[in-house]
C-alpha cells in the first residue's frame, strides 16, 4: 500500500509541476500543444479515481452518511501544502474573469493536482487511517470516535493519537 501511494504522490507532484509549467506559459502568451494539455487532463483520471477511494476509506468506516469531517483526510498533510491548495483555488476565480480559457484551465489543473498530492500526502502519513478500525466487539467505527457508538466499548488508540 505504501509503495502505491510513493507511486501516487509521485505522479501527482509531476502533474502538478507541468500543470505550473503550462500556466506559466500560458501567461507569457505561449499556446501549449493540446496533447499536452490533453495528458495532464488524463492524468487527473489516474489522480481522481484513487483520491475518491482513499476518501471514502477513511470517510465512511463508520457508515454514516450524514457526518461530513474533511479533517480526517487532510489533517497528515503540511500545512504548506494544504495552503498552497486553497490559494489555488481562490486564484481559480481571479482567472475566470479573464478572457484566456486556456489560463483557467491550467489553473484548475493545478488546484486539482495539488488536492491530490495533499490526499495522497495525507494517507502516506497517516496509513492507518485506511484500514477498517472495529471496536473490541466487532462493530464498525469511525477513527474519530473514542468510543463505539453501539456497544460503549473503549477503541485502541490510534498511533498518532495524543
Amino acid at each position: 500500500m505504501l509503495a502505491a501511494l510513493k507511486v501516487l504522490i509521485t505522479i501527482a507532484l509531476l502533474g502538478l509541476l507541468c500543470s505550473a509549467a503550462m500556466h506559466v506559459a500560458v501567461l507569457f502568451g505561449a499556446s501549449p500543444p493540446s496533447e499536452f494539455a490533453r495528458t495532464l487532463q488524463l492524468g487527473l483520471i489516474l489522480i481522481f479515481l484513487p483520491v475518491a477511494i482513499i476518501t471514502w476509506k477513511i470517510r465512511y468506516t463508520d457508515g454514516d452518511w450524514l457526518q461530513w469531517e474533511w479533517t480526517a483526510v487532510y489533517r497528515g498533510s503540511p500545512w504548506w501544502l494544504n495552503g498552497l491548495c486553497i490559494l489555488l483555488i481562490v486564484y481559480i476565480f481571479f482567472s475566470t474573469s479573464s478572457l484566456q480559457p486556456l489560463r483557467y484551465a491550467s489553473a484548475l489543473l493545478m488546484s486539482l493536482y495539488c488536492m491530490g498530492l495533499s490526499v495522497f500526502v495525507s494517507a502516506y502519513r497517516q496509513h492507518w487511517l485506511l484500514m477498517g478500525l472495529r471496536c473490541p466487539n466487532g462493530h464498525c467505527v469511525s477513527h474519530v470516535n473514542r468510543f463505539c457508538p453501539e456497544c460503549g466499548a473503549c477503541l485502541p488508540k490510534s498511533p498518532a493519537g495524543a
